[in-house]
């Protein structure tokens, strides 16, 4: 038979597998690790979940929405973003012809 304790430990040991689902969630919804986000979600709750969303999206994942949205292209020669308007790759120096 199961006694008080077991039970609440299992309670315990689910909630923190879904505070850290959560916190994965959240974290990889800002480019960001969904580890790291499950790890902190789990460890710290709630608390871990506003960490996360207080974080500023990374990199990478703005770049990527830059070309979604339009106001950036890619440079054909160096693969590096830049704005829309750009003449010259500010990366590689080289002349970016309209596309």
């Amino acid at each position: 038979m199961y006694s008080y304790s077991d039970t609440n430990e299992g309670v315990l040991l689910i909630a923190m597998l879904l505070f850290g689902l959560i916190g994965g969630y959240i974290y990889q919804s800002k480019g960001n690790s969904f580890f790291i986000g499950c790890l902190l979600g789990a460890l710290l709750g709630p608390i871990g979940w506003l960490i996360g969303a207080l974080r500023r999206p990374s990199k990478e994942l703005l770049e990527r929405q830059g070309v979604i949205t339009g106001p950036t292209k890619q440079c054909p020669y160096c693969a590096e973003l830049v704005k829309e308007e750009a003449v010259v790759c500010k990366h590689c120096g080289r002349e970016i012809q309209d596309m």
